[in-house]
C-alpha cells in the first residue's frame, strides 16, 4: 500500500524535524482520514444498523477518503519520507548515521523525532537518539 520515496534523500536530524513540522498539517489530515476510514468500516460491519442507501453512501465515503490518503502518502513520499503505517502513523526519514544508511523514525503522538533504526530492523529495532546523535546524522544531498 505504501510507496517508497520517489527519490532518495538523506535527512539530518535537524532537516527531518523541520520537514516533520512543515508537513504537520497534512500529517494531521492523514491521521484524521485514517481514523474516519476505520470508523466507517466498523459501522459497515454492523448489518442491523445499515440500510442499502446508508451502506452505499458509507462505501463511497470510504473510497473518497482512501483516495485522499493515497494522495497524501504520495505527497509525503515526494519529500523523500517513507510512510510505514497508518494506525498508528509511522514515518521514516532516510539518513546517514556515521556513514551508514539508517532511518530516523517518528510515531504518531511524538512531538519530534527521538528514535532511529537500522534499515533491516524496522520499528521493532527502534533505538532512542542520544544527545550526541545530533552530529551523527550527516548531510550529503
Amino acid at each position: 500500500m505504501f510507496e517508497r520515496p520517489l527519490r532518495i534523500r538523506y535527512f539530518t536530524l535537524t532537516e527531518a524535524n523541520t520537514a516533520l513540522r512543515e508537513l504537520r498539517p497534512i500529517i494531521d489530515r492523514l491521521t484524521e482520514h485514517a481514523g474516519q476510514i476505520r470508523e466507517l468500516l466498523l459501522f459497515l460491519r454492523e448489518p442491523d444498523n445499515v440500510n442499502e442507501q446508508t451502506r452505499h453512501e458509507a462505501q463511497r465515503e470510504v473510497e473518497s477518503l482512501r483516495k485522499e490518503v493515497k494522495d497524501i502518502v504520495e505527497t509525503v513520499a515526494e519529500q523523500g519520507i517513507e510512510v510505514k503505517g497508518l494506525s498508528p502513523l509511522l514515518l521514516d526519514f532516510p539518513g546517514l548515521r556515521n556513514g551508514q544508511e539508517a532511518l530516523l523514525c517518528w510515531k504518531e503522538g511524538e512531538s519530534v523525532l527521538a528514535w532511529w533504526h537500522h534499515l533491516n530492523t524496522g520499528f521493532a529495532g527502534r533505538q532512542p537518539l542520544a544527545a550526541e546523535d545530533g552530529g551523527a546524522w550527516e548531510w550529503c544531498n
